[in-house]
């Protein structure tokens, strides 16, 4: 059968049951078996040339950052700043070992904001926070940094902030104990977290899934149906469904004709949901 459209890179397609052409994007197993936390995805029926190359890029891309990411060379040229200090952490083995690959992404966009930010210094003058030594960084500057998110409005990445920091100092300190203050063991440690009252997230009733999910098949959007279907009564989170731990060729695979397989996040296990339910000899979808 002729291919309908040009292929981008790392993407499939097949005649689906009604007749429709399906296409998919699947992560190489090279970069899979290095840790890419991006596995699969479907990108729509009966796509256009244009929509095909849109749906693919969005993957190719983040495949593309993750591995610019991966080889990146560390900077050393400003050696003992906190810049240094965030690039040296990120691609140390402690890092690397507490935090998952799918979390990484989090880390390098709150690093790059402390980094980035300007706060005023003892003699007045506004200073780079990625361009301070790391010496330099005491309880107060460590409250500045905090104060310039939390006064954004920038609850959630003020806290953040402390938390990626402070977990930091604790793990690179014993690895470069003359960059870092003898007078404080870790300057994140007096900084104060403002209370705050979190908002309590909506939710819907099955009712309103499955009518977004209708309407989702109608539009010829089924992997949107999957997604709310998934998160709704699986408890997956969207981060994990568009990671590909629940992809198409999981569901009502040759291996569990009858179940859903779908994997864990953190740890990687595979699990079998029934999709059907068995009571006295009789089965129920």
């Amino acid at each position: 059968m002729t291919i309908p459209v040009q292929m981008p890179e790392y993407t499939s397609w097949k005649t689906l049951a009604d007749g429709s052409t399906g296409y998919y994007w699947t992560c190489p197993s090279l970069y899979r078996k290095a840790g890419c936390p991006y596995r699969s995805a479907a990108l729509g029926k009966n796509l256009s040339q244009d929509a095909l190359i849109a749906a693919a890029a969005a993957w190719n891309d983040r495949l593309k950052d993750w591995r610019l990411e991966k080889t990146a060379a560390p900077d050393t040229s400003r050696y003992g700043t906190v810049e240094w200090l965030v690039n040296s952490y990120l691609r140390h083995d402690s890092f690397l070992e507490h935090v998952s690959e799918f979390s990484r992404p989090d880390y390098r966009r709150v690093f790059d904001r402390v980094c980035d930010a300007k706060i005023e210094k003892a003699n007045g003058d506004i200073g780079r926070v990625g361009d301070a030594k790391i010496q330099n960084i005491a309880v107060s500057t460590s409250e500045k940094i905090y104060k310039h998110f939390h006064a954004d409005g920038a609850n959630r990445t003020s806290e953040k902030v402390v938390t990626y920091c402070k977990a930091m100092w604790k793990r690179m300190k014993p690895h470069h104990p003359e960059l870092f203050r003898t007078d404080t063991p870790n300057p994140w440690e007096g900084v104060t977290v403002k209370k705050r009252k979190k908002n309590v997230k909506g939710h819907v009733d099955r009712a309103a899934v499955y009518a977004f999910a209708d309407g989702a098949i109608r539009l010829e959007r089924p992997e949107l149906a999957a997604a709310a279907v998934l998160a709704f009564e699986f408890l997956m989170r969207p981060s994990s469904i568009g990671a590909g731990f629940a992809s198409w060729s999981g569901y009502r695979g040759a291996s569990a004709p009858n179940k859903i397989i779908i994997g864990h996040r953190k740890t990687e296990e595979r699990a079998e949901h029934p999709l059907e339910l068995h009571r006295r000899g009789r089965r129920h979808s």
